[in-house]
């Protein structure tokens, strides 16, 4: 409910909301209405990056002793950013959400360091690697003809390995598009500070509770 305020000798109406919120609101709303409906010929997809897990060794447990040199203890492991550490692992989370016609399904794609680089070209070949799992691919066919769903819907944030504004991620999904014949493709992304409304990030979540305190030996 908005008031009217006078400040100053000026009228204005308060309180005060960015139209970008407002209009990412409506936009989500609406869109959730023509895509969660009836999931018999659409895919949708939300796709981000979990925060990195640390391995840890013997050495740096904080629960089992081991020699150390003196003034050079290793830190004890901790699920964070990725930081610069020698041993990580990194899951690239996806959710494809449940409609009215099909239950939600959770995936995801663990790397080591070496190998989770932040760009939409790993993110265009894990995707196709996604959908080659049985237990992935009724989010992507039709389970009663068995084809192949022509309307495709992503959300993502819009950090620069998935945001729809950059070039590169915009030659990908068309490659993408193309290459599925698909008849509708939507990338859409939320206002800054919104994405946590995505349904993957709640997954992320729930996956960070699982990593907290978990000791993963690494020989």
């Amino acid at each position: 409910q908005s008031t009217l305020v006078i400040n100053n000798g000026k009228v204005e109406i308060g309180p005060k909301v960015k139209v970008s919120d407002s209009f990412t609101c409506i936009l989500f709303r609406s869109l959730d209405a023509l895509q969660l409906k009836d999931g018999t010929d659409i895919i949708n997809i939300n796709r981000d990056d979990q925060a990195g897990f640390r391995l840890d060794n013997l050495a740096t447990y904080n629960k089992q002793e081991t020699l150390c040199i003196q003034d050079s203890v290793p830190l004890t492991t901790k699920t964070d950013y990725v930081k610069k550490y020698p041993s990580t692992l990194q899951t690239t989370s996806y959710n494809f959400s449940s409609t009215g016609t099909s239950a939600e399904i959770c995936a995801g794609i663990v790397k080591a360091i070496p190998l989770h680089q932040k760009n939409p070209a790993p993110h265009a070949h894990d995707l196709n690697v996604t959908e080659t799992y049985s237990e992935v691919k009724p989010a992507f066919f039709n389970h009663i003809t068995g084809e192949r769903k022509s309307k495709v819907c992503i959300r993502v944030d819009g950090g620069h390995d998935g945001g729809p504004s950059h070039k590169e991620v915009q030659f990908w999904w068309t490659n993408y598009y193309l290459e599925k014949s698909s008849k509708v493709l939507i990338v859409p992304t939320r206002d800054s500070g919104s994405s946590n409304r995505n349904r993957v990030e709640l997954q992320n979540g729930c996956l960070a509770l699982g990593h907290s305190n978990l000791f993963i030996r690494q020989l």
